[in-house]
């Protein structure tokens, strides 16, 4: 089944509606398996990456119950962005100061690695500060956030980011982010 609609083409197959999304330039993909799912290998933790930096506008919760994430986001994101981080399987909500803190350590890690990418990728490299990063979860709540298989992901994630997307690296973004979803989501 194929349906039209402006530039988009938009098809039903047996992973459900998806576009066929176009490549954008600046940004990289990578998604890989923090083994956040201990019983089953899938891919848990996506980047997003932006080379250049991107402008961005967010909506949050008006909820007084807000994940450790947001807060971060919040509190510290208010320039150009260079990544969105996403992890599924955990929501870091109910995790209290441990959970804001984990948000930080992994930031820090981040930011250094991503600093390096761009020595090696770009002409005009620009330092990645903690505050240029968003960070976004999903998954159950109350339990600890498993900062330390994040952290050790990094490295490998980061190595995987392509910056010429298709139709392969847009499903596995997406399905690297599903939790209670049965199939990947993708606009």
């Amino acid at each position: 089944m194929l349906f039209k609609r402006e530039n988009y083409q938009i098809k039903s197959n047996s992973i459900g509606f998806y576009q066929d999304l176009e490549h954008i330039d600046g940004v990289g993909i990578s998604a890989v398996s923090a083994n956040l799912y201990e019983n089953k290998k899938r891919d848990d933790l996506v980047i997003f990456y932006f080379r250049k930096g991107a402008s961005y506008a967010s909506v949050y919760t008006q909820s007084n119950i807000k994940s450790e994430n947001i807060k971060w986001n919040l509190n510290n994101s208010k320039d150009k962005i260079y990544a969105l981080l996403v992890n599924t399987r955990n929501a870091n909500t109910f995790t209290g100061k441990e959970g804001y803190k984990s948000i930080n350590n992994i930031a820090s890690i981040l930011s250094e690695l991503l600093s390096k990418k761009q020595l090696n990728d770009d002409e005009d490299p620009k330092k990645i500060k903690l505050k240029n990063l968003l960070f976004a979860s999903t998954g159950t709540i109350g339990e600890s956030f498993p900062e330390n298989k994040i952290k050790e992901a990094i490295p490998n994630l980061i190595n995987n980011i392509k910056y010429v997307q298709n139709k392969y690296i847009w499903i596995k973004a997406a399905m690297g982010i599903i939790t209670p979803d049965t199939k990947p989501k993708l606009s």
